[in-house]
């Protein structure tokens, strides 16, 4: 069975240009089980429906990022609960591609939604980035311009994903 390692700084940064931190993430090392919890510098077997590693990072020249990337985590975390990953999902790798690709396009959904029903968030959105770890096999999906980076202790950092917007 595969074991990965993982090193998680459990804080974000505001960054250089605004004063408010819209950023949120979630990390699962076994989708099989819930609660989700944090992991930090610890080694775990992965589970039959991997580990999931997401970014979310609000926009913050619109309206309510914080609240946007939060919507996106939840939803994130509901399409990828126990009971939603069925063996279909992970039976191949169009499977899975198209699962992440459905899940991203749930979020935009759920926070287009809130934004029609709560005004004062209007124009609000994210970014986001999601990872899932399947047995060897390394997913990525993503929309805006997070990014995705492999690190190589021999290479150093490889940039997977290229920015949707400017």
């Amino acid at each position: 069975m595969t074991s990965i390692k993982f090193k998680v700084v459990a804080k974000t940064d505001v960054g250089i240009v605004r004063t408010n931190n819209e950023d949120n993430f979630q990390i699962s090392w076994d989708l099989s089980t819930l609660p989700m919890r944090w992991i930090n510098n610890e080694v775990h077997p992965l589970g039959k429906k991997g580990c999931l590693l997401v970014v979310a990072d609000g926009m913050g020249g619109a309206n309510a990022g914080e609240v946007a990337s939060q919507i996106a985590i939840d939803t994130i975390k509901n399409k990828f609960s126990p009971d939603e990953i069925t063996d279909k999902i992970i039976s191949s790798s169009d499977a899975i591609n198209g699962f992440i690709k459905e899940v991203i396009v749930s979020a935009d959904s759920n926070i287009k939604q809130y934004a029609v029903e709560h005004q004062e968030t209007m124009g609000m959105g994210t970014t986001i980035v999601v990872a899932w770890i399947i047995e060897d096999k390394l997913y990525v999906g993503w929309c805006g311009d997070s990014r995705a980076y492999l690190y190589n202790p021999v290479f150093g950092l490889l940039r997977l994903t290229k920015d949707h917007s400017y």
